[in-house]
């Protein structure tokens, strides 16, 4: 059994508006933390989750990436990841899951001079 926990909160300057810790719990965890080189084009990351039972899932870098999910030609999807600013979902959350299909695997852009972090995190029943 694996939880993971998103948490979302709003401040101003009067102080904290909310916090929300929304948890999710399920079977099979999928996650990877790597670097993709400057430069990169199209990198394969070994990575599958299903899009059934899906409860949540996070992808996350501390710079612009290009994700396309499946294939690097003719990608299910592409996500313009921007720095540090983490696509995220949980079921309940009110949101549509940015995920619309099956993953087998990523094929991740680097289009910058730099590194960069990026880790991916799925958790379904």
């Amino acid at each position: 059994m694996f939880n993971h926990t998103i948490i979302d909160s709003y401040t101003d300057d009067a102080g904290a508006v909310y916090s929300t810790s929304n948890k999710f719990t399920g079977q099979t965890e999928a996650g990877y933390d790597g670097t993709i080189a400057a430069n990169a084009t199209d990198f394969l990351i070994d990575i599958a989750f299903p899009i059934t039972g899906m409860q949540c899932v996070c992808l996350w870098s501390d710079t612009n990436l290009t994700v396309k999910t499946n294939s690097s030609s003719s990608p299910v999807q592409t996500i313009n990841l921007l720095a540090n600013v983490p696509v995220e979902w949980g079921t309940g959350m009110g949101t549509t899951n940015p995920i619309t299909a099956a993953v087998t695997s990523l094929y991740v852009t680097n289009g910058t001079a730099n590194p960069a972090k990026f880790k991916v995190r799925a958790l379904s029943t």
